[in-house]
């Protein structure tokens, strides 16, 4: 296999190290086993981020994207005794001054959702800063502008003609996560819809393939309503009748996700977005297509 010359790229031009000279060139030495597994692999890159529930043939698991949650009581900025964390009073996006921080940590532990980590090279936390630059331009934040899967919402939750807010407060069926932390997240879920279980006879039933249980205990006790109404909304789509609430979730246009533009952004002043704080909608489930991914159960029946 290739040997790198890790010696020129770690020390100075010339120095020995290891018994090499740094400015050697790499050598190849055919006569050493080739580098990498010796064995077929057995499963795939990242295998144990996929590893999901139930029992074959009613497996079942769901990604859940997670950012910080740039909440309305922050318990990181209560926490840190340098006054290092601030919420912006015009879109609530909550930032650590890094000229203030000096490593104490205290905000690691203090937040919940473990949004906060300590950048041991710097000697400062760090965290998500909403992309708070192109948020200014009335631009999405990099993380829902790339996303391939078009599961993103932003925009700010006072804004009724926003999907946020049609999401959260007219249709009622985006959830925060862990709202029993008590900081107010500004994050927000819409709970995955799951394909059917099987029976023992490998007929299809109308229970759902993921516990209600487990839904309730990240989303809160109106995962079933909610559920409910995704289903209902769905069944009408399949009929030809039409649903709003799936008009939104599937964002035929892009820009139908992303309600940030500039005019409305700069039009708020600094108390009345203080208020309000900046909402993001998330949902984790691809309604009209697949809903949650599954393993050992045959066609995803969503």
């Amino acid at each position: 296999p290739l040997e790198l010359n890790y010696e020129r790229a770690l020390g100075p031009m010339g120095e020995r190290r290891f018994g090499r000279q740094a400015d050697a060139p790499p050598t190849f030495d055919a006569q050493r086993p080739p580098l990498g597994p010796q064995e077929a692999p057995e499963g795939g890159p990242n295998w144990d981020e996929d590893q999901g529930g139930g029992e074959y043939p009613n497996s079942y698991y769901f990604y859940l994207p997670r950012i910080c949650n740039h909440c309305t009581n922050p318990a990181c900025l209560a926490a840190c005794p340098r006054g290092a964390i601030y919420k912006r009073e015009e879109d609530g996006i909550v930032l650590v001054d890094q000229s203030r921080c000096r490593g104490y940590q205290a905000c690691v532990a203090a937040c919940p959702y473990k949004k906060v980590y300590y950048n041991p090279r710097f000697g400062r936390s760090e965290k998500c800063i909403f992309c708070y630059p192109r948020v200014e331009q009335g631009l999405a934040p990099a993380c829902a502008r790339q996303c391939v899967g078009r599961i993103r919402f932003v925009g700010y939750l006072d804004d009724e003609a926003g999907p946020v807010h049609r999401l959260v407060n007219e249709w009622k069926v985006a959830l925060p996560l862990h709202a029993e932390f008590g900081t107010q997240p500004n994050v927000y879920y819409v709970p995955p819809l799951s394909p059917p279980k099987y029976d023992a006879e490998g007929r299809l039933t109308g229970e759902r393939r993921i516990p209600d249980e487990e839904l309730i205990r990240l989303f809160g006790p109106r995962v079933p309503e909610v559920l409910q109404i995704l289903e209902r909304e769905r069944e009408k789509q399949r009929k030809g009748e039409g649903s709003e609430l799936m008009d939104i979730l599937i964002a035929y246009r892009q820009e139908d996700m992303f309600a940030l533009d500039a005019e409305y952004y700069q039009s708020k002043g600094p108390a009345e977005n203080g208020a309000s704080g900046h909402e993001v909608a998330i949902p984790v489930t691809s309604i009209g297509g697949r809903s949650a991914k599954t393993r050992g159960g045959g066609e995803d029946q969503a």
